[in-house]
């Protein structure tokens, strides 16, 4: 699915670890792109992907599998669902269609 997004603009995360948190899109970054990040680290993705903030968020550091919380962070585009009044969930189009 795709969709139009836009800095400033609310999403809803749907895939990945921090499933079900409202955040911010900051900024699109292209794939493997070095993005400096809140906590003055760098961040990168495989994919390309939005810069995001919100409150939930957590992320691994190095090799620990241990999330810790974090102010911001990548999310692929196709991890995120829109939160805005012209948005209408697939399956509310397919029953309409039928």
């Amino acid at each position: 699915m795709s969709h139009n997004f836009k800095p400033g603009d609310l999403a809803l995360i749907v895939k990945g670890p921090c499933v079900g948190c409202c955040v911010d899109l900051i900024s699109f970054h292209a794939a493997n792109t070095d993005v400096l990040l809140a906590s003055g680290s760098f961040g990168s993705s495989d994919v390309a992907a939005w810069r995001v903030s919100g409150n939930g968020l957590t992320a691994r550091f190095g090799t620990s599998a241990e999330r810790r919380p974090v102010k911001d962070g990548l999310i692929p585009s196709g991890h995120l669902m829109p939160l805005r009044g012209d948005f209408t969930p697939e399956q509310q189009t397919a029953k309409e269609a039928v």
